[in-house]
């Protein structure tokens, strides 16, 4: 396994340069595989490297797409707001990294605009397809390795029911893999490869055996409305074939293997059967409750700026919860940024889904932002907006329709 990482490890710099000298403007679709290959190993090198490369990389990105700020002003403003409350951190190291990623997230969106009224819709497809095939190979091959060596990356994440490991990977770093399985899958359903269906029937497993409740719910939702863009199309004979090998694939596995024991075991072990997806006694639910009564009721901070960027651990609610921080992003958000960083990203999610909606040509276009909007709800709900990785490739799908316009 550890010279698989640092295989890894070599690919993170070599793809860096890659995407910077053949890409060029391009390289903002490439940024997830930067952000999630780096979530595979542990650096040899220090953060501040790490951070001079995403500086060095955007401010190129900005020199060569010139005019870009005014696509979305909201993720400038957003961007630019985050950054002052930065200066007024206690702990401005400690946040470095979650500032960091969402600043890049933010002014990745104008990037995204600007392209896609460059090119073409079928050439953005494939840069985004090959992308998203490159996230999705990295992660099942960390995960075969890691489940064969036995390497847990150091820490205890979920093991799947099989006995699945994940090296590195823990919470959050899933949250790319439903989206990028939604677009291999949207791939799919233009024209059949049965290495993509292979590739996308073992990452769903891979998912589904994380036990993470969220990720589930977000593949069962990319290939729910995978089967719709099929049905849409009246692309029956694909249709057929593509839910005929998945179910095969379910057969084999279920008779070959004791996976409903296991998951039944799993299931009762976390007490699944207890939780409720959306539950009022879920800690991330109660945060609501809580930040609204800081606000309104207690007046622990203002209301406009929060109470400082990404330092909620211990200074919500009283401290009722202790050192656990918050989860849910608007309540993230309101507590780092207040009201009015909650109303400028609102402002920037709502433009993307407006302007892309505007340029929605068919069915398929629609289903794209029906997907986006549900993982943009679910990773709300239990996931960080601080991922880039997964946020800056759902913008690249959401935003995909206004590639209708492209020239090239």
């Amino acid at each position: 396994m550890i010279y698989y990482l640092l295989l890894v490890e070599l690919f993170f710099f070599v793809f860096t340069g890659y995407i910077i000298v053949r890409k060029k403007e391009l390289s903002v679709i490439y940024l997830p595989v930067l952000f999630f290959s780096r979530s595979l190993f542990i650096p040899s090198t220090r953060a501040i490297l790490w951070y001079m490369i995403l500086a060095g990389i955007m401010g190129y990105l900005y020199y060569r797409n010139k005019g870009t700020l005014r696509h979305n002003p909201y993720a400038i403003l957003l961007s630019i707001y985050f950054t002052v409350l930065l200066f007024f951190s206690s702990d401005p190291s400690g946040v470095r990294a979650n500032y960091t990623a969402s600043v890049v997230f933010f002014l990745s969106i104008p990037l995204i605009y600007n392209i896609y009224k460059m090119y073409g819709r079928s050439f953005i497809e494939s840069e985004i397809y090959k992308m998203c095939l490159i996230i999705l190979l990295l992660f099942i091959s960390n995960t075969v390795l890691a489940t064969l060596t036995g390497y847990t990356g150091g820490g205890q994440m979920y093991r799947g029911v099989t006995g699945i490991w994940y090296g590195h990977l823990s919470a959050a770093d899933f949250n790319i893999i439903p989206v990028a399985l939604f677009f291999l899958l949207y791939k799919l359903s233009k024209k059949y490869s049965t290495s993509d269906i292979l590739i996308a029937i073992v990452s769903f497993g891979l998912v589904v055996l994380s036990m993470r409740r969220s990720i589930m719910v977000a593949a069962i939702v990319s290939a729910g409305i995978f089967a719709l863009m099929l049905l849409f199309q009246r692309n029956i004979s694909n249709f057929i074939i593509t839910t005929f090998t998945l179910g095969m694939f379910i057969i084999i596995t279920l008779v070959s293997s004791d996976v409903l024991n296991k998951f039944w075991e799993r299931y009762e072990a976390r007490g699944l059967h207890e939780r409720e997806f959306v539950s009022t006694e879920e800690g991330r639910f109660i945060e609501y409750e809580l930040v609204y009564s800081d606000i309104f009721i207690h007046k622990r901070y203002s209301p406009i700026t929060g109470y400082e960027l990404f330092n909620s651990s211990g200074n919500y609610g009283g401290g009722v919860h202790k050192l656990r921080s918050l989860h849910s992003d608007i309540t993230v958000i309101i507590h780092g940024s207040g009201l009015l960083g909650l109303f400028l990203y609102l402002l920037m999610t709502f433009k993307s889904f407006k302007d892309s909606f505007m340029s929605a040509l068919n069915v398929s276009d629609l289903l794209i932002l029906l997907f986006c909007a549900a993982a943009l709800i679910i990773f709300s709900l239990t996931g960080r907006f601080t991922m880039a990785d997964h946020m800056i490739t759902t913008f690249l799908v959401l935003l995909l329709p206004m590639s209708n316009r492209g020239t090239v």
